[in-house]
């Protein structure tokens, strides 16, 4: 969010409490409502674009070159840190999660892997067939989800 937009945000915000309170009809009060208004919408607008920000400064890559790997037949001990580290061997991860039954919040056994799209194929290739923890890992590109 740009800051132009939160200001515009902010006004009108400062608008509406102004019209819907009527005690804040002075001048002192409205800009205490408007300057409030702005700080909070500055707060909220930098904090948002700096998520997107460091997303995509910590990956390097844009979402184009980016892909998704799954990683299946993983054993029920493995942890985020863990998968990361091992396919960290073959370029940066930008993500791991490891998906949990929702009711019992016990590992599933599968899990997916962000990264670029050359290393991905590098991790892929190395990867699929590794004995990890145990068990021979499953390792290909992730499918896009289907729609419900």
């Amino acid at each position: 969010m740009s800051y132009v937009r939160s200001l515009v945000v902010a006004s009108i915000l400062a608008a509406v409490a102004w019209f819907i309170y009527p005690e804040v009809n002075n001048k002192v009060d409205l800009q205490l409502v408007l300057a409030a208004a702005v700080f909070v919408s500055v707060i909220v607008g930098s904090m948002l674009s700096g998520k997107t920000a460091s997303r995509s400064k910590k990956s390097g890559a844009t979402s184009s070159d980016l892909k998704t790997l799954f990683v299946g037949n993983l054993a029920f001990k493995a942890r985020r840190d863990e998968l990361s580290t091992l396919f960290s061997e073959y370029g940066q991860v930008n993500s791991v999660r490891i998906m949990t039954d929702r009711e019992t919040r016990r590992p599933r056994g599968f899990g997916f892997i962000e990264m670029n799209a050359n290393d991905a194929k590098a991790a892929i290739k190395a990867l699929d067939g590794y004995e990890f923890m145990g068990r021979e890992l499953k390792v290909n590109e992730a499918n896009e989800r289907k729609a419900d």
